[in-house]
C-alpha cells in the first residue's frame, strides 16, 4: 500500500511510471557514533576511501589513484590516503598500484565506522549514483570530514550544497586539484567540516526517522483497511 524510497528523484521516477503509486520518501540516517567524532577529524588533512574493494568501488579507486592522487602528491608529498574496506580477490592489482603511488595506507576491514573515519579530514566519494542516497557521503559529513565527489554522489542529499557542505568535482583531474586546494586552505577546510557535520546532525539522525517510519506504516495500514 506504500512504496518506500530514499530520494525525491526515486519518487519522481516511480510516479512517472504510475501516478497512482503512493510513495513515501525516508532516507537513511547515520550511525550515532559518527556524530561524536568531529573533534577528532576537525582540521585533519588525511584522505579516506571507504568501501569494499570490489566491482565499481574498485574501478573508481583505481581511477582516483591513476588520475587524482599524483596531483595531490605533487602538491603535498606527505599526503596520505587511507583505504578502508574488505579486499576482494580482484583487488590484488590495486595493492600493487597503491604501493607504486606512495602515501597509500591499505587498512583493510575496520569493524567500527568511527574508527575508519576518525584519522582523516577528507573523504573521497567518486561514485556516480543517480538514485537513492550514497551512505558514504552522508556518513563522511556527519563525521566532520570534507566529502569530495562528483555531483551525482550527493544527489540524494537535498539539504547539502556544493562548496558549503561538500565539494563537487567535474572529473578525476578536477577532484585532485580540489583536494590540493582544500588541504592548502585550512579556513575553507574547517568551515566545510563544521557545516557538513551541522547539516547531517540536523537532517539525518536515525532517531528522527523512527517517527517517519511509524507514519508510513500507519498510512499503509489505513490504506489497506480502506480498500478491504
Amino acid at each position: 500500500n506504500v512504496t518506500h524510497v530514499m530520494s525525491q528523484r526515486d519518487k519522481a521516477y516511480l510516479c512517472a511510471l504510475n501516478s497512482a503509486i503512493d510513495v513515501s520518501i525516508i532516507s537513511n540516517g547515520v550511525d550515532q557514533s559518527l556524530f561524536e567524532i568531529p573533534d577528532l577529524t576537525y582540521g585533519k588533512t588525511d584522505v579516506l576511501f571507504l568501501g569494499q574493494l570490489v566491482d565499481d568501488n574498485l574501478h573508481f579507486l583505481e581511477q582516483f589513484l591513476a588520475n587524482s592522487w599524483p596531483l595531490i602528491r605533487r602538491g603535498f608529498p606527505e599526503a596520505k590516503l587511507h583505504v578502508v574496506g574488505r579486499a576482494g580477490k580482484e583487488s590484488s592489482r590495486l595493492c600493487v598500484q597503491a604501493e607504486r603511488c606512495g602515501g597509500v595506507v591499505m587498512r583493510g576491514y575496520v569493524e567500527k565506522l568511527a574508527d575508519a573515519y576518525s584519522d582523516c579530514g577528507i573523504a573521497i566519494v567518486p561514485i556516480t549514483k543517480t538514485c537513492g542516497i550514497l551512505n558514504k557521503a552522508i556518513e563522511a559529513m556527519a563525521a566532520g570530514l570534507v566529502a569530495i565527489g562528483v555531483e551525482n554522489s550527493f544527489s540524494g542529499i537535498p539539504h547539502a550544497k556544493s562548496g558549503v557542505h561538500y565539494i563537487s568535482a567535474r572529473d578525476y583531474q578536477n577532484m585532485g586539484k580540489s583536494i590540493v586546494e582544500i588541504i592548502g586552505d585550512m579556513n575553507k577546510r574547517c568551515s566545510i567540516q563544521k557545516e557538513a557535520h551541522r547539516m547531517a546532525r540536523k537532517y539525518y539522525l536515525w532517531d528522527e526517522r523512527l517517527d517517519a517510519y511509524e507514519q508510513m506504516y500507519h498510512l499503509a495500514a489505513r490504506g489497506k483497511l480502506e480498500k478491504s
